[in-house]
This record gives structure tokens, sequence and C-alpha cells, in this order.
């Protein structure tokens, strides 16, 4: 029997007490046959990493809620899994394996009076000796 109508989508652990959630929810009860989205998020049992995200990916999650989204971001690009609306989500790299991600990987254009600190734009400092004095 479907949820009551309001709910979009079950967001779970990928396994629970031994119990495999998200092929449960999308094989056994047909989940997106009956329009429901399935959302992952890591736990003890089954911890963040290639291995985990191989394994919901290639069952056809919707959503994982990462504790470590870079390396997330790393596992997509290399395996050419597009975003949710189809666009490339990595453009200007061949593959993501072995990218550093951050403030490192490109540099950063901050506004006219700002300067790039620690990865983020933040007001240039005044000069105080530059004055005249009158």
């Amino acid at each position: 029997m479907p949820p009551v109508p309001d709910v979009a989508a079950f967001r779970v652990p990928p396994s629970q007490n031994g119990l495999a959630v998200p092929e449960m929810l999308l094989q056994q009860q047909d989940a997106h046959g009956d329009g429901y989205a399935v959302h992952v998020w890591p736990n003890g049992d089954d911890p963040d990493g290639e291995a985990s995200y191989a394994r919901l990916t290639a069952l056809g999650i919707d959503g994982y809620m990462s504790s470590e989204p870079n390396r997330l971001h790393r596992f997509l690009c290399a395996s050419d899994i597009p975003r949710p609306n189809g666009a490339d989500r990595c453009p200007n790299q061949d593959s993501g394996a072995g990218q550093a991600l951050g403030p490192a990987s490109s540099p950063r254009k901050c506004k006219k009076g700002k300067r790039v600190k620690r990865g983020r734009c933040v007001a240039k400092k005044k000069r105080q000796g530059s004055r005249k004095h009158r």
C-alpha cells in the first residue's frame, strides 16, 4: 500500500538491521513505479565510499546525502554520471579521478574591492598610511 499522498521521497539508510532498505523499496516495493524518489543517507553499517556509491547508483537511487560531498562528486565525475537534469556534471574535466576540488582547482575571481582569502571573497583592507594629513 502506498504511503500518504504528501510523501514525495523516502529518506533511508543503506541498510538497517541487516535489511538492504533501498533494494527493498526499489526492487520489491517498486517505489519509482508508485511515483516516489529514494534518497539514501550513510550510516555506520554502510559508510560513505566508492563501493557504496557504485552499488546505490547502479540500483537507481535518486539522491544521496553524503557526509563527504567532494568524494561523492569525484566518484560521480569519474563514473560519468550526469546531473539529474541530464547536464554534464564535470564539463571541464576528462575524468574526475585524481582531480583536486575546491579553491585550488581553479582560480576564483572576486568582485571589485574584494580579494580571495582561503577560497572565499573578502573585502580588501583599506590602507591607513596613504592619507595626507592636514
